[in-house]
């Protein structure tokens, strides 16, 4: 796995957000342009030109992901997140799928899970 990649370039003008000087926008035509842009918001993601051909492909999609990923973390505001975290400790972890679903104090039937943690942190 690749450490510390650079992250794209993403150029100042893509991360400002739209200004309109010298007049004003309707209420209307400013709920126009916030709906065109939450729905338009999804069609650079790599999934949309997904065509059910998943494991050939699997490696350019996530890439591109990636790459998506990198360019919205650099207009990451407001949500406190912290993106520099080394997760290859966890990698051993990666290869189960833990359920902690339902209440840690409880136990389950589905021994795959993480509870001895969660009921640490919880504790």
């Amino acid at each position: 796995m690749e450490k510390n990649k650079p992250m794209a370039f993403v150029p100042a003008t893509e991360l400002l957000p739209r200004v309109v000087s010298g007049g004003r926008v309707s209420k209307k035509e400013e709920k126009k342009i916030q709906i065109q842009e939450n729905n338009n918001s999804h069609t650079n993601l790599p999934t949309t030109n997904c065509t059910g051909e998943t494991q050939p492909n699997l490696a350019s999609l996530i890439t591109q992901y990636v790459e998506t990923l990198n360019q919205c973390s650099l207009r990451n505001l407001g949500y406190p997140t912290n993106q520099n975290f080394n997760y290859d400790a966890l990698n051993p972890l990666f290869h189960f799928h833990l359920n902690n679903a339902g209440d840690p104090f409880q136990g389950s039937s589905f021994s795959l899970n993480s509870t001895p943690f969660e009921v640490s942190v919880l504790d």
